[in-house]
């Protein structure tokens, strides 16, 4: 099932008492148990598209039967990822599809160097890395969506959890 089905049913679909996708063999949060990830731990969070994080948004993402899903936390709890910048890529609505990896490229230079107006400290002396997420080829070509946004987030390096934002730690 897609992300957008699970949103569906998220929004939608409080009549159901249970609800079990048997390909992932996972229950739905908002039904009668919690959703589960790898290796049988709960996902933390509520399950968003991911093209929609804005700034300060704080997330985990998990893939789950081969589906990516990307639960939003509050900052102030445990979380993996943190959205510290994002910004429209330049290309005029038409334009050709760059592809993912030119998207990525632009997107990781973009984000290099957002990186230490956000966090303090120089990329090289951090113990964060960043990522990126960039616009998937249905959504950049799609007539009305047309989405172009990139968004820049930290996470511990070491896989660790953060706890609060990052902003001007120096971590």
């Amino acid at each position: 099932f897609s992300l957008f089905f699970i949103a569906l049913l998220a929004f939608g679909g409080g009549w159901i008492s249970s609800w079990a996708i048997s390909r992932a063999q996972i229950t739905l949060p908002f039904l009668d148990g919690p959703l589960m990830g790898p290796g049988g731990a709960a996902i933390v969070g509520e399950p968003i598209n991911r093209l929609t994080l804005t700034l300060g948004d704080c997330f985990n993402s998990y893939v789950v039967g081969g589906e990516l899903i990307t639960t939003k936390v509050p900052c102030a709890q445990p979380h993996r990822n943190e959205v510290y910048k994002t910004q429209a890529h330049p290309a005029r609505f038409g334009d050709p599809w760059p592809g993912d990896d030119a998207l990525q490229n632009l997107a990781q230079r973009l984000c290099y160097g957002e990186f230490a107006g956000f966090v303090g400290v120089i990329y090289e002396l951090s113990s964060l890395t960043i990522g990126a997420i960039t616009p998937p080829r249905a959504s950049w070509e799609d007539p009305k969506a047309r989405y172009r946004g990139m968004q820049c987030y930290v996470s511990r390096a070491d896989g660790s959890p953060l706890t609060g934002s990052v902003q001007n730690t120096r971590i």
